[in-house]
């Protein structure tokens, strides 16, 4: 199966793909935040582009997130037939940062996630994570170094209140992959 989009000509982040089948549970949800936390930061507008399996763009989707805040795009919304629907999405904004992340889950797992990162700063942004001490929900990063060197990275985890819950620093060897549970770091 072949999955193409459109063109890189403008800055936004890009979000590889989507599925939703409302026949079988199959969804993609989208939530983008706006990374601004100070008084001084601005409401930002951020437009998610959504483009079919061959590139033809089929939907767009505005919003206004204010400072610290972040909205959650439920895709399966968007489709109210039984067909099956994919395709790639390009988020854009109009000023600040902004952090996305997309999950693409069916009725029995949660399958795929992705946490992209605005490509003008050097810092990515995780807007959701759940860990639960009396269960099995936990949330995984995996971290990418597609790079020739070694990288140091470090992470702060905060609550909904942005208190800080947790912190871990570590140094991801060239071309691998460092998965990192959440849970092991904050429980």
């Amino acid at each position: 199966e072949s999955l193409s989009g459109p063109a890189i000509v403008e800055p936004g982040i890009y979000i590889p793909y989507w599925q939703v089948r409302n026949s079988t549970g199959q969804d993609t949800t989208i939530v983008i935040g706006n990374a601004g936390t100070s008084q001084m930061s601005s409401s930002v507008d951020v437009v998610v582009h959504l483009y079919a399996g061959l590139g033809t763009e089929i939907d767009t989707i505005s919003h206004t997130i204010a400072p610290g805040e972040q909205v959650k795009i439920d895709l399966s919304e968007r489709f109210d037939d039984q067909l099956s629907h994919f395709g790639c999405a390009k988020v854009t904004w109009d000023r600040g940062s902004i952090a996305v992340w997309a999950m693409l889950k069916n009725a029995e797992t949660q399958a795929v996630s992705m946490t992209l990162k605005d490509p003008q700063i050097r810092r990515s942004y995780l807007p959701y994570w759940q860990v639960s001490s009396e269960s099995t929900i936990d949330t995984l990063l995996a971290i990418n170094n597609i790079g020739g060197s070694f990288v140091d990275l470090h992470v702060d985890f905060y609550d909904f209140d942005g208190n800080p819950v947790g912190a871990t620093t570590f140094t991801v060897q060239p071309r691998t992959l460092q998965p990192l549970w959440i849970g092991d770091v904050i429980n």
